[in-house]
């Protein structure tokens, strides 16, 4: 079913006379009629094509058990139902996402664990410079410079491991 156009004429004060109880022949009633036509032309659509075009295309193809979005028995969105498997290769990338989305605010404290990460999804091309840091990391981080100097403190700063090679 695709979804009908609305054609209702909408312009019903426009088209009436400059004095139009005189000039269209309307009572008061009449013409207090043609104020409230426009928009029951309006709710009709709304209310007989476009509300079960909504209800009974649209939401029957984006949810439940086969739909785009998974939903459990009462039609509620649950941790978990939609999986990697549901998601094409690709299909949820940064670009489509777009800048700062998804937020650690939006995710909540413990949300993605590093159970739920796939081998390999974070890699090193894909972190920013600086992003990981000593405190991030747990202290655990270590700086590895090299080269064939001897290093000096204003070469490598505490903390940080140097590997002289010749």
């Amino acid at each position: 079913m695709s979804l009908s156009i609305f054609n209702g004429d909408t312009d019903v004060i426009s088209a009436l006379g400059d004095t139009p109880p005189v000039d269209d022949d309307l009572t008061p009633a009449q013409f207090k009629s043609k104020f409230d036509l426009a928009a029951g032309l309006i709710k009709t659509y709304i209310n007989t094509v476009l509300v079960p075009y909504i209800n009974n295309t649209l939401l029957s193809k984006l949810t439940g058990s086969s739909g785009l979005v998974k939903t459990n028995a009462s039609g509620v969105l649950s941790v978990g139902t939609v999986g990697t498997t549901d998601l094409a290769d690709g299909a949820v990338t940064g670009a489509k996402i777009g800048s700062r989305v998804i937020t650690a605010e939006k995710i909540g404290s413990y949300q993605i664990t590093a159970n739920e990460l796939a081998a390999n999804c974070v890699e090193t091309s894909r972190i920013k410079d600086g992003a990981v840091t000593d405190a991030k990391a747990g202290g655990n981080v270590r700086v590895i410079k090299m080269g064939t100097a001897t290093p000096t403190t204003s070469t490598i700063s505490d903390g940080q491991i140097y590997l002289k090679y010749s």
